[in-house]
């Protein structure tokens, strides 16, 4: 029986060693750039969306469920809306909402749910690399204080257009949206209210 030179054998390894790496480095790249390229497909269909549907009345409550029409608001980084809301897939989640002239400043409060038992997780609010808020998740998962306020000045072109940042501990939620210990916490936008905010009185 002919045995394989030990050289032989270690070239294998090394061979198959390498193929591995290989393969890891094509996955994590792969899903980098389809995630990328989800979202700016996701971020095309949501401003196109939104240059036919601007929010010409304030104040307006926009409830993001299955089936509703605010769902086309709703950028790259989310899952379709389900019957509660629609759930962050990644950091950053996109939002634009588009306002007919005239500008103005007006307030948003956010419905927002961060599955996260423990305090210490945060969500933070950016518009155009700007942060406007963070908020702390807290005992129970809904968000308090949840509102911002934007100024005539930060909306361009119509637009207003967020990101939603959701960082802190890979803690299951024990509720109706339950994971398993040690999976991503999610954040669940269920609704929002956008209203002008009136100039100070002289």
């Amino acid at each position: 029986m002919k045995t394989v030179p030990a050289w032989r054998r270690w070239l294998l390894l090394c061979a198959l060693f390498t193929l591995g790496l290989l393969y890891i480095a094509a996955f994590r790249a792969f899903r980098h750039d389809s995630r990328n390229f989800l979202d700016a497909v996701e971020d095309a269909r949501a401003r196109a969306y939104a240059e036919r549907h601007p929010l010409r009345t304030l104040p307006q409550r926009l409830v993001f469920n299955h089936g509703n029409p605010e769902a086309g608001y709703l950028a790259g980084g989310w899952w379709p809306p389900a019957h509660d809301g629609a759930t962050l897939v990644h950091t950053p989640a996109r939002l634009l909402l588009p306002l007919a002239p005239p500008r103005r400043a007006v307030r948003i409060d956010f419905t927002l749910d961060a599955y996260v038992p423990a305090p210490g997780a945060t969500v933070t609010l950016t518009s155009r690399g700007r942060e406007l808020a963070l908020w702390k998740v807290g005992d129970t998962p809904r968000l308090k204080d949840a509102s911002v306020v934007v100024a005539a000045a930060d909306q361009r072109d119509g637009f207003l257009e967020f990101e939603l940042h959701l960082y802190g501990p890979r803690k299951a939620w024990k509720g109706s949206r339950a994971a398993v210990t040690g999976a991503e916490i999610a954040l669940l936008l269920r609704e929002l209210t956008i209203s002008a905010v009136e100039p100070a009185a002289p």
